[in-house]
């Protein structure tokens, strides 16, 4: 991130995903989860759909039972509705 700014660049959804990915691959969830829930709202550039499954597949990768539980209520808040999808319900209903 630091290096886009340097340059000038346009922080984007696509700059984030990359970003959560490589963390989730290094076993990092809480930066992961940091870039959802703190970097992303003060760059003013809202999640999609793509970010969170991706997020959601990295935290089970790193085996990360904490941080999958906050995105399910992070999910679940009315502001984030928009962003579920069948593939992001890891419990789907009965």
């Amino acid at each position: 991130l630091t290096f886009l700014a340097a340059q000038h660049s346009v922080f984007n959804t696509n700059n984030f995903t990359s970003l959560i990915e490589y963390y989730c691959a290094k076993d990092q969830p809480d930066l992961a989860w940091q870039v959802l829930t703190e970097t992303m709202p003060r760059e003013r550039c809202p999640p999609d759909a793509k970010l969170i499954n991706n997020l959601r597949t990295g935290l089970v990768a790193c085996g990360a039972s904490e941080y999958l539980l906050r995105l399910d209520v992070y999910l679940r808040t009315p502001a984030n509705r928009h962003l579920n999808s069948p593939s992001n319900e890891s419990h789907p209903e009965d």
